[in-house]
């Protein structure tokens, strides 16, 4: 059917315990499975089959979470163009349509921050909500959907070293050729705040910052 589209280049702890150096280039698993179902094969699923991850405790962190939300939204900026082509008025209608979605979520996380205020002030919040995850994820597609349209060509550029893959030690020279803006939006230290969004000026206080 074509191979496995690319994934991501790098891994959350290739360095130390806590580094995350990941790209998430494109679709992987669901964009094999499309593959399979447009070449008239079926896809399914077992039951009888399992298998066993080994999970690092950074994989239930906040930090963590953010980076693979953001994460997340940026793949699917690079996976429109060169896994599923789109262009021209399809290709402004996802963008229109993430837009809409990051102010959605936006406003549905100041709701929650609203109505949760007397439960925050009486208890240790340690997780965090799912409407920040979104709205980091639409907010990640929009940012990174304006620099793919100011560098033509990147992200024929990124799909190629998802599929051709980056070693460990050539990461940084690899990074070294990214636009400054794409190397901002991948810069993990703006990801790394343990403390949850819980309230409405920590929400307005986390989008400037990812605004900058």
């Amino acid at each position: 059917v074509g191979g496995f589209p690319p994934d991501t280049v790098g891994v959350e702890t290739n360095t130390s315990e806590n580094s995350f150096r990941k790209l998430y280039i494109g679709p992987g698993d669901y964009g094999l499975c499309h593959l399979v179902r447009n070449k008239g094969f079926k896809v399914y699923y077992s039951p009888d089959t399992s298998c066993y991850h080994s999970i690092p405790k950074f994989r239930f962190t906040i930090p963590f979470w953010r980076s693979r939300m953001i994460g997340e939204g940026q793949h699917a900026a690079i996976t429109a163009r060169n896994f599923f082509n789109l262009s021209g008025f399809n290709l402004k209608r996802k963008q229109t349509i993430a837009k809409f979605q990051y102010y959605r979520w936006k406003k549905k996380l100041s709701k929650r921050l609203v109505h949760s205020q007397r439960y925050l002030a009486n208890h240790d919040f340690k997780g965090m909500f799912f409407e920040e995850l979104w709205m980091l994820y639409y907010n990640a597609y929009n940012k990174l959907e304006s620099v793919l349209q100011k560098y033509s060509g990147f992200s024929e550029f990124l799909w190629d070293i998802g599929k051709n893959g980056v070693c460990d030690n050539e990461f940084d020279s690899v990074v070294n050729k990214f636009p400054r803006e794409f190397c901002d939006l991948v810069d993990t230290s703006n990801m790394y705040n343990e403390k949850p969004i819980d309230s409405l000026n920590a929400l307005c206080g986390f989008e400037r910052k990812f605004k900058e």
